[in-house]
This record gives structure tokens, C-alpha cells and sequence, in this order.
């Protein structure tokens, strides 16, 4: 999920949830959207450009 804090990742397997924002490497927080393509990459978008 995309917020304005960056990205929250759900473990499928212990039901956790997890922030990955500056703090774990992404060069921004504010995040629009999150799309995975036909091969398997996840671009995102921000207020800053997008991200592959």
C-alpha cells in the first residue's frame, strides 16, 4: 500500500505489517501508486516522478 509516508508491506506469512520509506532506502516518501507489470516489476509514482 502507497501513503504519504511511503510504501506498508504485508507479510503474508506472520500478518505484519512493515514501513519501507527513507529510513530502509527510497529516496522519497509521498507515494501515489503502486503497479506491478507483466513481468513482475513494481513501478511506483510520487509527487517526485516514478520509480521502477
Amino acid at each position: 500500500m502507497t501513503t504519504d509516508r511511503g510504501l506498508v508491506a504485508y507479510d503474508l506469512t506472520t500478518g505484519a505489517l512493515n514501513m519501507i520509506g527513507r529510513a530502509q532506502g527510497m529516496p522519497f516518501d509521498k507515494l501515489f501508486q503502486l503497479v506491478l507489470d507483466q513481468q513482475g516489476y513494481f513501478w511506483i509514482s510520487s509527487n517526485r516522478g516514478g520509480l521502477s
